[in-house]
């Protein structure tokens, strides 16, 4: 129950905390709990999506490809086609495959646009 008094010509209201410090307990322990679960659960999700990693693999000719592009952003399938002498279809299914892999981006638009190597450089010989 609050507690009203007359003090220095105003009044003051005195409220017990027992109930609101027996909640702050609650409170401390509930933020204990979840900062535990949070750590663990953080740990443990961050250990299986690594372990879930794994290297890309590149087919011969779609290392080519990430050597023409990277010395060219802006070369077309139809050029790539004529420099590793396969048909245009060939090229696009590879150029395909490398996006599914998220390894490679297309930026703008089809004939304006240029290619974004995302992915690992390094050569897997």
């Amino acid at each position: 129950m609050p507690k009203v008094e007359n003090f220095c010509g105003g009044v003051r209201v005195t409220i017990q905390r027992t109930k609101f410090m027996q909640m702050m307990n609650v409170t401390s322990d509930v933020t204990s709990n979840v900062v535990s679960d949070v750590t663990s659960n953080v740990v443990s999700d961050v250990s299986s999506s690594v372990g879930s990693l794994s290297v890309v693999q590149l087919t011969d000719r779609q290392k080519k490809i990430r050597e023409l592009i990277l010395k060219d952003s802006f070369i077309s399938a139809q050029q790539m086609s004529v420099v590793l002498s396969v048909v245009t279809r060939t090229i696009w299914r590879d150029l395909a495959d490398l996006q599914k892999k998220g390894v490679l981006i297309r930026e703008g638009n089809t004939s304006a646009g240029h290619w974004l190597w995302v992915g690992p450089i390094v050569d897997n010989k």
